[in-house]
């Protein structure tokens, strides 16, 4: 994996489910996620590594990576239409759980629910590839380039 981005745990707090931090369940949410998702969709999920008061982000795009907003308005465009797309599919996967009777299956919808909320995503691009920065509270409410 490549390093793509880094934040500073200081600007943010990590979210929690449960007994840890979400963060802390990438590889739990990833392995979860690839049997029920193509792996395209997987691979946009960054891995998050925290080093001395920052969160590395990794991921098996090239970097380095920038927040889309910093990208001219076509590629914004692309890359929101795929994120929505992208959670579109999480969310039908979501309702299923939910609806399942199964208390760990309701436990799982209840984990992606946080993980993929997009006040709590960031969208990093590197200009062709893009990745979901998560499990932080970066209160961003999505500002998207057009309305989707």
């Amino acid at each position: 994996m490549n390093k793509v981005y880094i934040s500073s745990t200081e600007e943010y707090q990590p979210l929690s489910h449960r007994d840890s931090y979400l963060y802390e369940n990438y590889l739990r949410v990833t392995t979860f996620l690839k049997t029920r998702l193509d792996k395209v969709l997987v691979d946009r999920i960054a891995k998050p590594n925290l080093v001395s008061g920052n969160v590395e982000w990794y991921s098996v795009f090239n970097g380095p990576m920038s927040v889309i907003a910093e990208y001219d308005i076509n590629h914004q465009q692309i890359v929101e239409k795929e994120y929505v797309n992208f959670l579109s599919k999480v969310d039908r996967f979501i309702k299923e759980l939910k609806i399942s009777g199964d208390t760990d299956k309701e436990t799982w919808a209840d984990l992606l629910s946080i993980t993929f909320s997009s006040e709590n995503n960031i969208l990093i691009s590197n200009g062709t590839e893009w990745a979901i920065v998560w499990g932080w509270q970066f209160r961003n409410k999505l500002n998207f380039a057009l309305p989707v």
